[in-house]
């Protein structure tokens, strides 16, 4: 009867593992450092943190997801 448990367990484990691999495959080193370097700014100045600076950083990672996906071939 456990056996059953232990079996729907593993294939459970693995369907998280395969999943979050998937979901950290698009994530990039770039991206990692720009949203850092947002982060870093926002808990630093949270008042001066004004939408000119949150926009420049947005657009700086819109353009690297556009250059991954130049490099990958991907739509």
């Amino acid at each position: 009867m456990w056996e059953v448990f232990y079996g729907a367990g593993a294939l459970i484990l693995g369907a998280v593992i395969a999943g979050t691999l998937f979901w950290n495959r698009g994530r990039s080193k770039r991206k990692e450092e720009v949203a850092e370097e947002a982060t870093h700014e926002m808990y630093k100045h949270p008042v001066a943190y004004e939408d000119h600076e949150r926009a420049e950083l947005q657009r700086e990672a819109e353009q690297i997801s556009e250059d991954d996906k130049t490099k990958t071939g991907a739509p």
